[in-house]
């Protein structure tokens, strides 16, 4: 398997798989599609809130049952490139896959998975981290007294603008988090805000700044039903 690509799919935290995924696929296309992409309001709002809310969506996120499609989208300098993604959780089984990279997790144990002429390759199972373990590390990048975010009210308005139209601001629970200090090395770069489809837990909108890069995941298809064939990565 490509080794770049190994590395991206050793990123077990769905955030951290969409964006270093996200800039191995903006690296390795030579000629993306030119065209320029609204953001959410970059205005600093006023006074953080409580991160507890925040901290229990993501739980949920990890341990829901949902199946969902969607694309990740990489904008800079005017050019940006889009990516299908993969979510499926179900119980203690999972898959993750962002374009032609997979994480495919089973109980203690995930494979890394690459499509490669055709067909899709995976590594030998190895340790995956707990969910206890995943939300712990979460929960230290933004509420610990010296955590390297901070959680806000979001730009609904500007949310709503990005939504596909099968997803309402009313079926969402939605958070801002920024970065406490530049050059915060996290899992929501400088800027980021997120949401939570209130119904399955799933995220379905993650728009985060990078320096000067945009990325932007958002859901295109989510139910509640999983099958197995959801659970078996395709390579995008």
């Amino acid at each position: 398997m490509n080794n770049r690509l190994l590395e991206v799919a050793a990123a077990v935290s769905f955030g951290l798989l969409l964006g270093v995924a996200g800039y191995a696929i903006w690296r390795n296309n030579d000629a993306p599609e030119s065209r320029v992409v609204s953001t959410v309001s970059t205005l600093v709002p006023t006074g953080p809130i409580d991160p507890a809310p925040l901290v229990a969506a993501y739980e949920r996120s990890r341990s829901a049952s949902y199946a969902l499609d969607g694309e990740l989208e990489r904008e800079r300098d005017g050019a940006s490139v889009t990516t299908p993604v993969r979510q499926t959780r179900d119980g203690n089984q999972a898959l993750d896959e962002v374009g032609a990279v997979a994480i495919v997790t089973d109980g203690a144990t995930l494979r890394r998975c690459e499509l490669v002429a055709g067909q899709v390759l995976c590594t030998d199972p190895e340790p995956a981290r707990s969910l206890a373990r995943e939300v712990a590390d979460f929960e230290q990048q933004i509420s610990a007294d010296a955590s390297l975010y901070r959680v806000y009210e979001p730009a609904l308005d500007d949310v709503r603008a990005l939504l596909p139209a099968t997803i309402s601001t009313a079926d969402i629970d939605c958070w801002r988090v920024i970065a406490s200090r530049s050059g915060a090395q996290g899992l929501y770069g400088d800027d980021a805000t997120v949401c939570f489809d209130r119904a399955t837990g799933a995220l379905v909108f993650r728009d985060m700044q990078i320096g000067s890069t945009t990325e932007r995941f958002r859901v295109l298809r989510l139910r509640s039903e999983v099958t197995p064939a959801d659970l078996e990565p395709t390579g995008g």
